[in-house]
Parts: C-alpha cells; sequence; structure tokens
C-alpha cells in the first residue's frame, strides 16, 4: 500500500501588521550610507556595515519566500513570480546606466556604442555575471571605483538562493523530513564555508576567500536562518523583549573577533531583523504595494557615481551631494517601482490567473 503524501508544513501566517517594510528601508539606507562613503571619500557613520544590510536582506527574503513557495500552485509559477520580481527593474538600471553614460564617457559617442567593452557590459551584466565587466568604456574611470554599479553581485546570489527552495522542497517531500532540523543542517554547513574560507584567507592572504565568503553559499545561513524563524516567529514575537538583547550582545561578540564575525552575526542578525519586525506596530510600512527599497538599492550606486563623475560632489560638497542625490534616489526608485515593478508583477498575476481558468477547463 502506498504510503500518503507528505506534506510539508506550512510556516504561521505572517501578521499583517508589521515593521518588515520599515526595515527594508532601514537596510538599504545602511548600503546607501556605505556606498556613497566609498564614492565620495566621506566617512559618514552608520551603526551597521553595507553586508550586514544584505545578509539581513537575505534573513527577511528566507522568512518570506519559503512560506510563499509552499503556497505557490507550482514551482514554475513560484520562479516565474520572483524572476518577474527582480529581473525587469533589474534589466532597466543595466541598460539605463549603459546608455545614459554616453553623457559623461570620454570616449566620441559613436565610438562609445560601438566598443566592444559596452557590449561586454551589457551582456555579462544581463545575465548576472557583474564581475565579468563591471565598467564602461571611458566611463568613472577617475572615480574612487570605476564600477558602474557595485550593487548588482547581490542579486544572483539572491535568485540562486531561490533556487534552492524548490529543490530543497523536494527533498523534503522525497524523504519525508521536517523542515526545520534540514533546515538547521544546511546553516551549520554554510558557517563552515564560512568558516573554511576565512581561515583559508587568513593564512593565504589571498582576499579571493574573502569574497567567497560572501558569495553563495555562504550567503544560505541568513536565507535559511529566516526560513527557522518562519515558522517559529509567533514565539519570537511573543518574547522579544529579551530576544532583542541578546541578539545586541551576539552582534557586538560577533564583530570583535575575525573568526566569529564569519559565525555569530548571521544568528544576531536574524533575532535583531525578526523581533523588530514584530516588536512595534506600522502597518503603512508592511504594506509591499508602498515599498520600494529594492529599487533604490539598484539605482543608488550608479546615481552616486554620475554626481561625482560629472562635478556635482565638487560643486555642492558632500554633504548636500548626499542630500541632493538621496532624493534623486527615491524619486527615480518610487518610477521604478510604480512603472516596472509594479507592473511586471500584475502581469506574472494575471498570467497565473490565466493559467488557473485553463487547468480547471482542463479537467473539466
Amino acid at each position: 500500500m502506498n504510503k500518503a503524501q507528505y506534506t510539508i508544513p506550512l510556516p504561521p501566517k505572517v501578521a499583517s501588521l508589521n515593521n518588515m517594510g520599515l526595515i527594508r528601508y532601514y537596510l538599504a539606507l545602511a548600503v546607501i550610507v556605505a556606498h556613497f562613503n566609498v564614492v565620495a571619500g566621506t566617512e559618514y557613520w552608520w551603526p551597521n556595515t553595507s553586508f550586514d544590510g544584505v545578509s539581513a536582506f537575505f534573513i527577511l527574503s528566507g522568512f518570506l519566500i519559503w512560506g510563499s513557495f509552499l503556497k505557490s500552485q507550482s514551482t514554475v509559477s513560484f520562479l516565474r513570480r520572483r524572476f518577474m520580481r527582480i529581473f525587469p527593474c533589474y534589466a532597466t538600471v543595466i541598460v539605463v546606466a549603459a546608455v545614459g553614460c554616453c553623457l559623461l564617457t570620454t570616449l566620441p559617442i559613436a565610438e562609445y556604442f560601438t566598443h566592444p567593452q559596452f557590449w561586454k557590459y551589457l551582456s555579462c551584466n544581463i545575465v548576472f555575471w557583474n564581475h565579468g565587466q563591471p565598467d564602461l568604456p571611458g566611463v568613472f574611470a577617475e572615480n574612487a571605483v570605476p564600477a558602474v554599479n557595485g550593487s548588482l553581485w547581490t542579486i544572483k546570489v539572491e535568485l540562486m538562493l531561490y533556487c534552492t527552495v524548490p529543490m530543497l522542497a523536494w527533498t523534503l517531500k522525497k524523504l519525508r523530513w521536517k523542515p526545520i532540523p534540514v533546515m538547521a543542517a544546511i546553516v551549520v554547513a554554510s558557517l563552515a564555508w564560512r568558516v573554511w574560507c576565512r581561515y583559508m584567507w587568513l593564512t593565504t592572504d589571498n582576499e579571493a576567500f574573502e569574497t567567497w565568503e560572501r558569495q553563495f553559499p555562504g550567503q544560505l545561513c541568513y536565507f535559511y536562518l529566516g526560513g527557522i524563524a518562519s515558522y517559529i516567529w509567533p514565539w519570537m514575537a511573543k518574547n522579544w523583549k529579551v530576544l532583542l538583547p541578546i541578539g545586541l550582545v551576539l552582534y557586538v561578540f560577533g564583530i570583535m573577533h575575525f573568526f566569529t564575525l564569519a559565525v555569530l552575526p548571521p544568528f544576531a542578525l536574524c533575532l535583531l531583523v525578526i523581533t523588530l519586525s514584530f516588536a512595534f506596530k506600522m502597518p503603512w510600512y508592511s504594506d509591499p504595494k508602498k515599498n520600494f527599497s529594492y529599487d533604490i538599492y539598484l539605482w543608488h550606486f550608479p546615481i552616486f557615481q554620475a554626481a561625482a563623475a560629472s562635478g556635482l560632489l565638487l560643486f555642492l560638497g558632500p554633504h548636500l551631494t548626499f542630500v541632493v542625490t538621496l532624493v534623486v534616489i527615491a524619486l527615480v526608485g518610487w518610477f521604478s517601482w510604480t512603472k516596472i515593478g509594479s507592473p511586471a508583477l500584475n502581469w506574472t498575476k494575471n498570467l497565473g490567473k490565466r493559467d488557473i481558468i485553463r487547468n480547471f477547463a482542463g479537467e473539466k
């Protein structure tokens, strides 16, 4: 007799009133401040590093994406929805930056658009191979860094994390395993990878290992700690007054040593992000339809680069430039979400509804 099909338990429904939207803006601002410091040579202080900001984004993704997949009609619909949230705005910022930088290049415009480096930039970045060609010909060569957009490396990591979700779900169903212990095993394996990278970085002085630590699979620990938290968030929300100080202590101790920096911050950030998500109630920020943190994350770096290359940074000074560019980033991010990101998601949603109708008609 065949065993009944194993069903992966769903995480508890996320409370509609939460602070995740506000936290996303905070994390995006952490990255923005860090990147402005790089481009402008300033030393503006922020409580968290840009890497903490990116990693905390991965925690929120794991928290939300695991449940989203389990509620999806199919793996195809899940991946299509995730891809359409990421790719349209991503592709737009690549193309607009490449074309718009013709106004900042030191080359003649005709030579700029026919230069092999221009086309390599487009082809490499559109398929998420950002390190294959990070800069454009004659563009930002005099800036502190020549890369057009230093934020894009995280997008391929995000997509790779998404792709692990269907594979993990298939494994759980096949072996009839519970999700939390398996996610915990993935976290341990990812932490082991991070420690090994740090050890190799320390013993060989090869900075490539530091890069590998930040890439996949080093970010799996953040993503699946978020996945574990999606099952226990009511308990975390109830005990946030205890868990929040513990997270702060772990974070402080984590940044004090070379190797604890690879192990403790994932747990610390998970405690901080999830408990703060439910500690207070700010319903406006919990509405995803009003949140464009992803879009400002995509656009801020090339805007900073353009401000530096055009002389705006020298003309206005760093303080005023930061304020002006921050306003521009907010406006461009809002436009990107309302005119590109949101319509793309709506198209995907309508496509999914048509699939349901066709499937229902076929069954009849």
